[in-house]
């Protein structure tokens, strides 16, 4: 998860990117645990509930052999 906020914060603030923030929420299983879990990446500015900005919506379901995972990703 480290090198993922690192590489998205790292392209953001380069100068040719439009991106003005992401926001990437993963939720399953992880290591195989009893329980879910859901994991938050935040990086810049996005607004949800705002009509001002123009935000792209992404939800995806990953199979692992450890089970499923959802993945949910909102660029701004």
């Amino acid at each position: 998860m480290i090198f993922v906020k690192r590489t998205l914060t790292y392209l953001i603030t380069l100068k040719f990117s439009n991106v003005q923030g992401i926001k990437i929420i993963v939720s399953g299983r992880f290591n195989g645990a009893p329980r879910s879990r859901s994991r938050t990446i935040e990086i810049g500015d996005v607004p949800v509930q705002s009509f001002n900005k123009n935000i792209d919506y992404a939800q995806r379901t990953a199979y692992t052999k450890n089970g499923t995972f959802g993945v949910k990703v909102w660029v701004s």
